[in-house]
């Protein structure tokens, strides 16, 4: 299921986007620095809470059992010489400790129904 993020939610986004890190990039990013994410966890916690209660940018999360193993962030555009109103789209989600890191946003947004099922 697919819905807007709460801001009990931010420990287990932050832990996603380690973890999805750390298992996306273990080929290709030194082992210390991937370890190293772990002492982030309450930094990210935190900016999770702040951006999730102002809602800038939009964020949701994707439950499977009751867990958090994904999430998407999508905000509005940056670059003021577009008349594109997305900017960057953020998605990382973890499933049977395989991870998948996206930026294709109408791949992404077509699944993005609030309450939509997997």
């Amino acid at each position: 299921m697919i819905r807007m993020a709460r801001p009990s939610d931010a420990k287990a986004i932050a832990q996603v986007h380690v973890s999805s890190w750390q298992e996306a990039y273990c080929d290709l990013m030194p082992t210390e620095y991937l370890n190293s994410l772990e002492a982030t966890l309450a930094q990210r916690e935190s900016f999770w809470v702040r951006s999730i209660e102002s809602g800038e940018p939009c964020v949701l999360v994707e439950e499977l059992n009751e867990q958090v193993v994904g999430w998407i962030s999508v905000g509005a555009s940056r670059d003021e010489d577009t008349a594109a109103t997305l900017d960057r789209t953020k998605a990382f989600t973890q499933r049977r400790s395989r991870a998948r890191k996206t930026d294709d946003t109408s791949a992404i947004c077509r699944g993005l129904t609030p309450h939509s099922a997997e």
